[in-house]
């Protein structure tokens, strides 16, 4: 999550793009991975049943990771 990565480094020499890897639509952030992006979308529906996904980073961490191993999120250089 490339926003995120320039943000907590401070990498201001040679900031790494922010705009989402997969859809190339929006800045990469959690939140765009996990309700916006639309290359994503199958993965989310498979996973979450309401509206809002956020709410299972929170309250059922381990649906949450899953979707984000099935999603790619989790490989080196993401989360």
């Amino acid at each position: 999550m490339a926003w995120y990565r320039n943000r907590i480094t401070r990498n201001q020499d040679q900031p790494e793009l922010a705009t989402c890897q997969r859809c190339g639509q929006a800045e990469e952030t959690l939140v765009h991975l996990t309700t916006e992006c639309p290359v994503l979308e199958d993965a989310r529906s498979h996973h979450f049943d309401e509206d809002n996904p956020v709410t299972f980073l929170f309250n059922e961490p381990e649906i949450a990771l899953s979707y984000l191993r099935d999603a790619g999120l989790t490989e080196a250089g993401c989360v």
